[in-house]
């Protein structure tokens, strides 16, 4: 079983097949044991491609007496995650138009305390990464520096995506962090941080109309030569390459119409030369771009692109614990908190108590039906499944 069609990923988010194995073996028994058998039951009896290891371990299951049960959940429980992703801030210096959340900054947004307990607690779990996408630009939230400090304590990695601009602009890097572009890929560099760095187009004033960068706010490209000629790259990006080991730097780029053409010509090869990992994704219909396909690609696009793509067969919600900025758990990242209102027991997701304590996220994650329930879609995209059900639901409410 593997996450990505496409393995050029970066480390912290490629495991092996016995490590997924391990860690959905484990959530399952966990949720036998939690009382949630139904739903482990429905997911072998329904799922006809099933591979025999799951279907094996479910007989298992089924043969224990509660003891027995109690025994293996409690050996299971340290080693049922691998993932934490961790939404920041919903702040943003850019305006995508494919934008897969909604840019709006939270009043509640996550703080320092708060995130350093999921961090832990998740750890505790079997976590190894902190996977920061952020709802908005990551690097704008005032806990970066605090998250990079701790895992390099703990010895956790971070997977980290940014869009580039406080990277590639001293202006706004200064007027934000206090600190130049060199000097905050410096700090980069010091953590154990793995770098997805957008790169949507060599051609500047087309990603500037891509990222719908307005007020100031420019994505400065730099020439950077490669095997005898010159490429347009983000300035952010050619530092990256000057300071990291390739790999820890990754592409981040998205195939919709507009794009797919030049990713397929020139992004692609420039990632095969360089050595660069990458995060080649297809349209995700959430956010801005929630029930329109005005931007998705062709058959074509897609299908020559198609070795290349991440999220085909996403296993990884099967080892997450995954938190909204506002503090509501989900079970996918790029399920929008105004979509996730729609689930039953809503406000139970939220993981603050009424005190403001941080709740048991064991016992969160294996008792809201909710997240217990969809962790078991591992045969598709969740996130594009779930917006289009949305979309389909609140099309046929209106209709």
């Amino acid at each position: 079983m593997k996450e990505f069609g496409n393995l050029n990923v970066l480390k912290p988010q490629l495991f092996t097949e016995e490590e997924e194995k391990l860690a959905i073996i484990n959530t399952m028994t966990l949720d036998y044991s939690f009382g949630s058998i139904d739903v482990v039951d429905n997911f072998v009896k329904q799922n006809g491609k099933c591979k025999p290891w799951i279907s094996i371990h479910h007989d298992y299951l089924k043969s224990l007496s509660l003891s027995e049960l109690d025994a293996q959940a409690a050996k299971a429980k340290p080693f049922s995650l691998l993932m934490t992703p961790i939404m920041l801030t919903g702040e943003c210096n850019a305006n995508c138009e494919v934008c897969y959340t909604d840019r709006k900054k939270k009043p509640n947004e996550l703080k320092w305390h708060e995130i350093k307990e999921i961090i832990d607690q998740t750890r505790l779990l079997g976590s190894r990464t902190i996977y920061i996408a952020g709802e908005g630009e990551p690097t704008l939230d005032s806990n970066l520096f605090q998250i990079f400090d701790y895992a390099t304590e703990i010895g956790m990695d971070i997977l980290l995506f940014t869009n580039g601009l406080l990277l590639s602009n001293d202006e706004l890097c200064r007027r934000r962090l206090g600190i130049t572009s060199v000097e905050f890929v410096e700090r980069i560099a010091k953590a154990p941080v793995y770098i997805y760095h957008k790169f949507w187009s060599t051609d500047p004033i087309k990603n500037q109309m891509l990222m719908r960068l307005t007020n100031g706010y420019s994505l400065n490209y730099s020439k950077f030569r490669i095997n005898g000629s010159y490429i347009n790259i983000p300035t952010g990006l050619e530092l990256l390459l000057e300071s990291l080991p390739r790999e820890r730097i990754g592409i981040e780029t998205y195939v919709e119409k507009r794009t797919a053409e030049e990713v397929l010509n020139t992004i692609v090869p420039f990632i095969e030369k360089t050595g660069v990992k990458s995060y080649v994704e297809p349209l995700i219909h959430s956010g801005k771009n929630f029930n329109s396909h005005e931007f998705d690609p062709d058959f074509s696009q897609i299908q020559a692109l198609h070795p290349w793509l991440v999220r085909q067969g996403c296993t990884r919600v099967a080892y997450i614990f995954a938190v909204h900025n506002n503090g509501y758990a989900t079970p996918g990242i790029s399920i929008l908190n105004e979509h996730l209102k729609l689930a039953e027991r809503y406000e139970d997701l939220n993981i603050r108590n009424s005190d403001g304590t941080i709740k048991d996220l064991h016992i969160l994650r294996h008792t809201h039906p909710f997240l217990i329930k969809n962790r078991y879609r591992i045969s598709g995209c969740l996130c594009e499944e779930f917006n289009l059900e949305v979309a389909n639901k609140i099309f046929t409410y209106n209709g």
